[in-house]
């Protein structure tokens, strides 16, 4: 599973974005990345190496969206609905002679954990598809919502359907389907201008051919919808939530990431870069190493303060460069070089 086809247009079940007065866009913002961007670049980082973007009239928006944001290295191809309409079996059959192996499609109105992708790497398996299933919120009951939801036996696909009592999977804008599946998918009956994965799923599923991945059993894998404002501050909570390392001490857990949010929040909005906070950090810690320096009871205290605001603003950086795409191996050795400096000092 190397190459993903996204669709910034429509979802995968056929509902336009911007359907609804108060819905988002692919160019919409969450911690400084466009929801296109974000996805785009999420799963660059979980290993997709190819993409192929089935665009609709805003293909120059999103094109020079890409160009300003983090380098982008895998190649992009752009495909005009216009010119590769979705309902047409000529054009999943075309995409299929691009695909080897497997294919994940995906819209771009959601957020989602690299891991998430990262897993459906790992769990494809040979004449299977795999669907991606969140659990049931109460903002998906809401009368403008049309989320469909999945019936699922042990693992697999059992059908999709609209109504809310039937299931309490929804089902996400996540697929992975086989290229050899994607060249018959002409033979599903399409209703014009609709997309045919609903149907070709469904069809699939009768010979259990669908395995569904839910989210809920991984907190790692989460994926967050967004349509409007709220579901903007929802994601942006499940990326800062997301930032927190797996061998953190008790001070860092308890204090030093929470109050370390707070500034990563003021560096994002003035476009500090996470080197730049590193040596900012590292500013602050020599300053505090001159106030042990003095000996005095009050330069002691004022030295301790400031190798606290030393350590905050130096999970800062971090935090910065996972959540805009900004990492590199010269920033993690200014990391670690520079935090031996002030430990030395």
């Amino acid at each position: 599973l190397s190459t993903a086809i996204l669709l910034p247009s429509t979802s995968l079940f056929g509902e336009p974005a911007g359907s609804h007065a108060d819905e988002v866009g692919p160019l919409t913002s969450v911690v400084g990345i466009g929801l296109f961007q974000r996805a785009v670049l999420t799963m660059q980082r979980a290993g997709i190496r190819q993409l192929m973007v089935l665009v609709g009239p805003e293909e120059n928006q999103l094109r020079q969206a890409l160009s300003k944001g983090p380098r982008v290295t895998v190649p992009v191809r752009w495909m005009p609905i216009r010119e590769f309409p979705l309902d047409d079996p000529r054009t999943w059959e075309s995409l299929a002679a691009e695909v080897r192996g497997f294919c994940l499609l995906s819209s771009v109105q959601a957020v989602f954990a690299s891991r998430l992708i990262e897993s459906l790497r790992q769990e494809v398996q040979e004449g299977q598809a795999l669907v991606v299933a969140r659990a049931d919120s109460g903002r998906d009951r809401r009368p403008c919502r049309s989320n469909l939801r999945v019936k699922v036996r042990s693992g697999r696909l059992v059908s999709i359907t609209a109504r809310q009592d039937d299931a309490t999977l929804v089902v996400t804008d996540l697929v992975v389907l086989p290229a050899s599946f994607m060249s018959v998918v002409g033979q599903v009956g399409v209703e014009a201008g609709t997309v045919p994965i609903r149907r070709w799923l469904e069809r699939a599923a009768v010979d259990g051919y669908v395995r569904v991945l839910s989210t809920e059993t991984n907190r790692a894998h989460w994926y967050q919808d967004v349509r409007d404002a709220a579901d903007v501050q929802a994601a942006e909570k499940k990326l800062f939530n997301s930032l927190k390392g797996e061998f953190e001490g008790f001070v860092d857990r308890f204090f030093n990431r929470k109050v370390s949010r707070w500034f990563t929040r003021i560096f994002l909005a003035t476009g500090f870069s996470p080197n730049a906070i590193t040596i900012l950090a590292s500013l602050i810690g020599l300053v505090a190493a001159a106030g042990f320096g003095v000996g005095t009871y009050n330069a002691g205290i004022v030295a301790a303060l400031l190798f606290q605001l030393a350590a905050i603003i130096d999970c800062c950086d971090g935090e910065v460069a996972r959540l805009t795409f900004t990492e590199s191996p010269f920033g993690a050795w200014l990391d670690i070089a520079m935090d031996n400096v002030v430990h030395m000092a």
